[in-house]
């Protein structure tokens, strides 16, 4: 019968190596590799943050910019569009990335979208002010002559 020749008998005791195992060696617990993985990562953050830092100032000097469009040349609507591109791009490398949270670039980016809204809201409340204040002097120096 099959089952009554046991085969060679394999030697007692503790197995010292993994050889012949069908279960993989675990692999060594390595503080130097996670070391080198977190220096990667803290790298790549501060890298990160750096070209954030430079392209939201460009953003932000792109929105206070006073020039009209037909007065802008074609050297500065190529670095807006550049500027637009790098963000892009920023955003996406950061959402790729899998040492950062899941996401992290389209919140980024939403987050400074939003900042310069308010920048934008700011510049409107402030022209708006001018305007009220420049119609109340005219209605003033309009009815003045009357009051002669």
């Amino acid at each position: 019968m099959p089952f009554n020749n046991p085969g060679p008998i394999k030697g007692k005791g503790l197995k010292i190596t993994n050889e012949g195992s069908s279960v993989p060696a675990p692999k060594p617990d390595s503080s130097a590799e996670f070391d080198k993985q977190a220096k990667q990562a803290a790298a790549s953050y501060e890298d990160y943050k750096k070209r954030t830092w430079e392209l939201s100032t460009r953003l932000k000097g792109m929105v206070e910019d006073k020039t009209l469009p037909e007065n802008k040349s074609p050297l500065t609507r190529d670095l807006e569009i550049e500027t637009l591109n790098r963000l892009v791009v920023l955003a996406s490398e950061m959402n790729e990335d899998s040492t950062q949270p899941e996401g992290i670039g389209s919140t980024a980016l939403s987050f400074l979208l939003i900042k310069m809204l308010l920048v934008q809201r700011d510049i409107i409340n402030n022209l708006s002010f001018k305007v009220d204040k420049l119609e109340k002097i005219i209605i003033r120096i309009v009815k003045e002559p009357e009051l002669k």
